[in-house]
């Protein structure tokens, strides 16, 4: 295989499965989710059909697809050897292989089943706290246990398997290393899951912030996979990566990771569906699992106390009232969206399972 066919597959395949197919499957399906019954009411008071977030089912079943295909023709045509196939095998299918498939899928579906069975009657994860010890189990906190379940297990690639910062990786260092890597990656993954989830107020705003959440990641990953692999090149005596293996893997990561932002974009800010828990919950665990990979163990340190403090925060700030109050914010907030929506008061504090499902005015719209 020479370079540029490892390109090639490198490119390819992330753009036809992680972009191509999710955005026409989603323009074929959205007609079908216009007509669904499962409908709840936007802060404009429109209602709206839930179910924009089968884009990240779309987007797991495009790239799985595409994978196969690529490892199929590989099996088919025989090896030539060569600096491309050392390439690919080793660096440019991070793309594809970074793919947390099973913790994508159990995101959207505990988001799916909160959509379609949850209520607003308990508020926050307090509220949700105080039914389950009054004996009763809410969709809100299942979704919060099955999140935080499949975050445990999505962790567990971080410190058995593929080692991003550190070559010897953190089973060397102990078992209290181990712990500390595997919870604070599995800490990062629930509280991203949720944290987008917290964003999901208007349209489009849960987009742009897994957008923003996202782009870094992407970026960083590149260089992480380096400091493995460099060391393991060298003792090999190959080649050492160039600056344009990594700007492929940069630009792969980008396609298969923003794929799905593509795909629902207008409908979502078009207003002509929602993303749903479902979506923002998945799109949210994609985020955190990208961090929980690139961040070292300082890192995943800081980030849970970040995380952390902006979901607790959450429960007493409005998110809609500050971004109101900043203008930078505020107009990030509205571009792309509809020009035929009014100007809306800033929401009260976002409560696991609702979104930006309640048109009502709360106590804290009224203050701000």
């Amino acid at each position: 295989m020479t370079r540029e066919i490892a390109y090639a597959i490198a490119l390819g395949a992330p753009l036809l499965g992680g972009v191509l197919f999710p955005v026409v499957a989603m323009r074929a399906l959205v007609h079908a989710l216009e007509r669904s019954s499962v409908r709840v009411v936007n802060y404009r008071g429109v209602s709206l059909p839930v179910g924009l977030g089968i884009v990240w089912v779309v987007w797991v079943l495009g790239l799985l697809t595409a994978s196969t295909a690529v490892t199929a023709w590989r099996a088919l045509v025989p090896e030539t050897g060569g600096a491309g196939e050392l390439l690919y095998s080793g660096y440019l299918s991070v793309a594809l292989g970074s793919v947390p498939a099973l913790l994508t899928l159990a995101a959207f579906a505990l988001g799916a089943f909160d959509d379609v069975f949850g209520a607003a009657a308990e508020k926050g994860f307090s509220g949700h706290v105080r039914a389950l010890l009054g004996g009763r189990l809410t969709t809100g906190m299942l979704k919060l246990l099955g999140i935080g379940l499949a975050s445990l297990v999505a962790a567990l690639t971080r410190t058995t398997g593929w080692r991003v910062w550190d070559a010897d990786g953190p089973l060397s260092a102990g078992s209290g290393m181990f712990f500390a890597t595997w919870s604070g990656s599995a800490l990062v993954i629930a509280l991203m899951a949720n944290l987008v989830n917290l964003l999901d107020l208007r349209p489009g705003r849960a987009l742009k912030g897994y957008v923003a959440l996202v782009t870094p990641a992407v970026l960083l990953l590149p260089a992480g996979v380096r400091a493995v692999i460099d060391p393991q090149l060298d003792l090999l005596g190959a080649a050492a990566l160039t600056s344009l293996d990594q700007a492929v893997l940069t630009v792969a990561l980008a396609l298969v990771f923003l794929g799905p932002v593509s795909a629902v974009w207008r409908f979502d800010l078009g207003e002509r569906a929602m993303l749903g828990d479902a979506g923002s919950n998945a799109a949210g665990a994609v985020a955190g699992w990208l961090y929980a990979l690139v961040l070292p163990p300082v890192g995943l340190g800081i980030a849970v106390l970040l995380l952390g403090l902006a979901n607790v925060t959450s429960e007493r700030v409005s998110f809609s009232a500050v971004i109101e109050r900043v203008t930078v914010l505020r107009w990030l907030d509205g571009l792309g969206r509809r020009v035929d929506a009014p100007h809306e008061a800033a929401s009260g504090p976002h409560s696991v399972g609702e979104s930006r499902y309640d048109a009502g005015e709360s106590r804290d719209d009224r203050e701000a």
